[in-house]
């Protein structure tokens, strides 16, 4: 088939070809995951904004707000494929 070193050298430029799509892979799936954790922080100082000078109302507002993230996320309505939805 091929001689070791042409093959070594096809294997080489594969893997340099390769590595940068793999790294730029994963830096978009960490920053898709860092804009839906900024997203869900900005909600919550939304919420401590409009009710922190009512510590009763600011609590439960912040606990129905917790609720339904983690009903979306065990529901799968939010998600990385969803979330600009």
């Amino acid at each position: 088939m091929f001689r070791q070193d042409v093959l070594q050298n096809v294997l080489a430029i594969f893997g340099i070809g390769i590595s940068p799509i793999l790294v730029g892979g994963a830096w978009f799936r960490s920053r898709k995951r860092r804009d839906i954790a900024k997203t869900f922080l900005a909600e919550i100082e939304d919420v401590y904004s409009r009710f922190k000078a009512e510590p009763k109302k600011c609590e439960e507002e912040l606990y129905r707000l917790r609720n339904t993230v983690l009903e979306g996320f065990t529901q799968g309505k939010i998600s990385e494929e969803n979330r600009y939805n």
